[in-house]
């Protein structure tokens, strides 16, 4: 008997060690994948008057594709129309961009279409609604949180990024970083020194006070600080949120992919528009 617990055993260390062998559950299985044809996708988030107005153009690729040349076009042709107005963008020199050839001046609550196409590709295009700015009443600050006041719009879905910055030793702004505090706003997945939040609790309140936690580090009451409240459109907010929980995602078994989210007819990206308001404050 004990003999045959002996034989026993070795047989099952035996079958052990050939099932861990590389290529003893190797088998090729062929899968069907849908070809893939690619698309034009955008990405612009624009604002009256800011030196950031511009416009990425890339496009799409199959899962298992993979390219050798830089996934950027540079011969699209851009173009914005709304107020009456067509701004084209060209293609910078410097950098893989592509940059108003005029100053842009958004009317709010006026609808804008951005367009681009490029050879070989289907145009795509998408619009937005240009939001009113929203005025910064008041703001506040101590050692470990940041504090503004405004009048939120009525009878409307409001949403908004805010961004705190601090005047160093040269005079210069720099960012001094936010965080969540509360259930009342988010991390930023744009931005990341700022927090993002909507107006699902306060809609239509004046005089509402938003707190945040903030960077207690080189502290000083007397220093000069700045803040902007970024009035963002849906889709700045949905594509903001999506991207956050994309970098939470990343290289992570345990989660389902993230899709980001686009508002391009025909293709992929986003197309946003933002109204910034700023106030300058000292304790």
């Amino acid at each position: 008997m004990l003999q045959l617990k002996k034989i026993s055993l070795f047989l099952i260390i035996g079958l052990l060690l050939i099932s861990c062998t590389a290529d003893f559950f190797d088998k090729p299985i062929d899968i069907d994948v849908d070809d893939h044809t690619s698309k034009l996708a955008g990405t612009a988030l624009l604002g009256s008057g800011d030196k950031a107005n511009l416009v990425l153009v890339s496009f799409s690729q199959g899962p298992f594709e993979k390219s050798a040349e830089e996934q950027v076009l540079k011969d699209a042709d851009v173009t914005l129309t709304g107020n009456n107005t067509t701004t084209d963008f060209l293609s910078s020199t410097e950098n893989n961009f592509y940059v108003a050839n005029s100053n842009l001046n958004f009317v709010p609550n006026n609808e804008y279409t951005l367009s681009i196409s490029a050879p070989n590709y289907e145009t795509i295009t998408a619009k937005q609604i240009y939001p009113e700015e929203v005025p910064i009443i008041e703001a506040s600050i101590s050692e470990n949180t940041f504090k503004i006041k405004i009048n939120d719009n009525s009878n409307q879905k409001d949403y908004y990024l805010l961004q705190l910055m601090k005047k160093d030793g040269s005079g210069e702004f720099r960012n001094n970083y936010i965080f969540p505090f509360g259930s009342l706003s988010k991390e930023s997945g744009f931005c990341n020194s700022c927090v993002s939040f909507n107006d699902d609790t306060f809609n239509g309140e004046q005089n509402f006070e938003i707190v945040v936690s903030k960077d207690s580090y080189n502290y000083n009451p007397n220093t000069t600080y700045k803040a902007i409240l970024y009035h963002i459109t849906e889709d700045f907010y949905r594509y903001d949120t999506t991207l956050r929980i994309s970098f939470y995602a990343e290289d992570n078994p345990f989660v389902e992919p993230v899709i980001l989210h686009r508002n391009f007819d025909n293709g992929y990206g986003v197309f946003a528009l933002v109204n910034k308001s700023e106030l300058v404050f000292n304790n």
